[in-house]
């Protein structure tokens, strides 16, 4: 019994570093892909990306803009008290709108312009364009995320509590609540999603996935044998 407990050893040592190994080169394989992004894709998304995000502002800042002009000819020239409300509430609803528009942009633009500096022959460049490109998609993530609709909700709510409190036509506040979000909730729909999607599209380029080798023999004197575990 004695005599075989070595050559036991042995055989399972001779087992298990191959699948070691194997293990360790996954890992490095892995770790390779994440690393090294097709620039051509990268740059194609990128691309995608800023001319999607420059059509999306301009289309909503000129819906925005003719929005606001008609509401303040609504406020000034209007015969009916009920309209000329309606036209100053909305007057400064659309001023909103367009004050997001100038003052948060799609990353895109940035993120192309960053990308531009950035040389695939380096060694780090990979990594960075990574980075980049995960920055941007978490970026895209978040302004489409239900809480980046919290501030239209409370600008929707006001100008509808304004209408329906204070000039005391509740049917009409909350018709205006409804057609704010329904407007809020198209212009966040449809935002920008390329890198996103670059990135779900990428081969081994999952954020929950990892490969890793870890060998462990231990001698058991209870039992009198030898435990090998593998994990990956």
């Amino acid at each position: 019994m004695d005599g075989t407990r070595p050559r036991i050893v042995r055989l399972l040592c001779h087992i298990a570093l191959p699948l070691y190994l194997l293990a360790v080169t996954a890992s490095a394989s892995a770790e390779s892909i994440a690393a090294g992004p097709d620039w051509h894709a990268f740059q194609e998304a990128l691309a995608a990306g800023e001319r999607h995000a420059r059509w999306w502002r301009g289309g909503w800042a000129a819906f925005h803009a003719a929005n606001l002009s008609r509401n303040l000819y609504r406020a000034t020239a209007s015969g009916s008290t009920a309209t000329r409300f309606d036209g100053r509430v909305d007057s400064i609803r659309s001023s909103l709108a367009l004050a997001d528009l100038a003052l948060r942009p799609p990353p895109h633009g940035a993120a192309r312009a960053q990308a531009a500096s950035l040389d695939p022959a380096q060694p780090d460049s990979g990594e960075t364009a990574l980075m980049l490109a995960r920055a941007t998609a978490g970026e895209e993530s978040r302004r489409r995320a239900p809480a980046a609709q919290t501030s239209g909700f409370l600008v929707n709510a006001a100008a509808g509590g304004v209408i329906a409190i204070i000039d005391d036509r509740p049917g009409d506040g909350v018709t205006s609540f409804l057609l704010g979000m329904l407007v809020n909730t198209i212009q966040t729909r449809t935002q920008p999603t390329q890198m996103s999607r670059y990135l779900a599209s990428r081969s081994g380029d999952n954020a929950a996935a990892s490969v890793q080798g870890d060998l462990a023999i231990r001698w058991t004197p209870s039992s009198r044998g030898v435990t090998v575990r593998l994990s990956w």
